[in-house]
């Protein structure tokens, strides 16, 4: 389920895992490199340091393109909570993702929101983006890539 307004998109997905397994996920360079691929994605580079404060790099590939995002983990709350800034070479300024992993009967609904994107088409395509990314890691956490 997606919802988007104002620079701002929502993602919700369903996962039939503890919170605990989802959230690490999202803190596993190696293993984000399995999931990390929206679109014609064809690798991903990945460099994590998950503290508050610490920073990231995510490198999606497209053939002989890469496309660098950045940012710095500003909530680190096992397994509640991880927000980080986004920031890619086409921002300006960098935007602020939000991940809450409810646990919920039967496992975890995780709730993505992206704030501060600069135009319609910038949420239009972060949230098929994301859309992707979370169903990739569904087939990731239940060994069905």
């Amino acid at each position: 389920m997606t919802n988007a307004t104002e620079g701002r998109l929502e993602v919700r997905h369903r996962y039939a895992h503890p919170p605990e397994r989802v959230f690490d996920a999202w803190t596993d360079a190696e293993g984000m490199r399995a999931w990390m691929r929206p679109g014609p994605t064809t690798d991903v580079r990945t460099r994590l340091d998950v503290r508050v404060g610490g920073s990231y790099l995510i490198a999606m590939i497209f053939g002989e393109n890469a496309i660098e995002h950045t940012g710095e983990y500003l909530v680190v709350d096992r397994p509640r909570r991880l927000a980080f800034t986004w920031m890619a070479a086409h921002f300006d300024t960098p935007t602020q993702v939000t991940i809450d992993f409810n646990a919920v009967d039967g496992g975890t609904e995780l709730v993505l929101v992206h704030e501060g994107l600069p135009s319609e088409e910038s949420v239009t395509n972060h949230t098929d983006g994301w859309g992707t990314i979370v169903e990739l890691l569904e087939g990731v956490l239940s060994g069905t890539p």
